[in-house]
């Protein structure tokens, strides 16, 4: 699944994305998803039951960036994120300090609870199997209630709260070694909230959403809701982002949503 992906448009060609990554110099390895159905038997009947309607097990398989030990810290980023300026300054701090795992941040809030599970686009730690070990161990064995969340303190309530998004905003809550940076200078996706808070332009990194900027086939930018400053952000949201060779691959399938599985963002 993650090397025959489906032509839309077409009555079942496929391509062998692997071979198209290549082409463009990217090293591809293929991971599979360290978590299984069967490993919620016994403490985490509901998420077995239930999971499917929510991320799906694959989510599971972001969780592989522990285990890149080959280097001392390893930055995730998802298809629709554009870096703005250098991480070395986050890089550098994480290095310099022996008690630190990761930086993180918090998704955009729901838009109905107002709560939000970890940003799993955006992370950036040090690898070590020890902690990938541990994190998989306690997702597994960490009970989960849909009316009270992870073992019981309210991290749920938002899209992912099931899978690895919600189970490291509790780990990560109760973690030391884990900071919580800005989502608005690190994940910038020109929503109001982050629009009244950092201005676009000193954003260190940009996420794009459809459900915030539209689609840039539409050309939304003359959409009466919308105040000059945020039409100005998606404009440059939706130029920088083609210009990205992923999504530009992805635009040109148009199967933006499809072609890039949590697998590929550990590439």
């Amino acid at each position: 699944m993650a090397v025959e992906c489906p032509l839309q448009g077409t009555s079942g060609e496929t391509y062998d994305r692997v071979k198209l990554l290549q082409s463009e110099n990217y090293v591809v390895e293929i991971l599979g998803h360290p978590i299984t159905d069967d490993d919620f038997a016994i403490t985490n009947q509901y998420i077995k039951d239930n999971i499917q309607n929510d991320v799906g097990i694959r989510d599971s398989t972001k969780l592989q960036v522990w285990t890149m030990t080959l280097h001392p810290v390893v930055v995730l980023m998802d298809y629709n994120s554009v870096l703005q300026k250098p991480m070395d300054e986050e890089i550098d701090f994480l290095l310099a300090d022996e008690s630190l795992k990761g930086l993180y941040i918090l998704g955009p809030p729901d838009e109905n609870t107002g709560k939000a599970g970890v940003d799993t686009g955006f992370l950036i730690i040090k690898p070590s199997l020890k902690e990938f070990d541990r994190i998989v161990s306690m997702y597994i064995k960490t009970p989960f209630d849909p009316e009270t969340g992870w073992n019981g303190f309210g991290y749920h309530q938002y899209k992912g709260d099931m899978g690895i998004s919600g189970f490291l905003n509790w780990y990560f809550h109760n973690d030391q070694g884990y900071l919580e940076l800005d989502r608005c200078i690190y994940a910038h996706d020109a929503d109001e909230d982050c629009l009244g808070r950092v201005p676009f332009s000193e954003a260190k990194h940009l996420k794009m959403y459809d459900r915030v900027c539209g689609k840039a086939r539409h050309c939304p930018y003359d959409h009466p809701d919308w105040s000059e400053e945020k039409s100005e952000a998606c404009t440059t949201l939706h130029r920088r982002c083609k210009s990205n060779i992923i999504y530009d691959v992805c635009l040109m399938y148009a199967t933006l949503h499809v072609l890039y599985v949590p697998l590929l963002e550990l590439s």
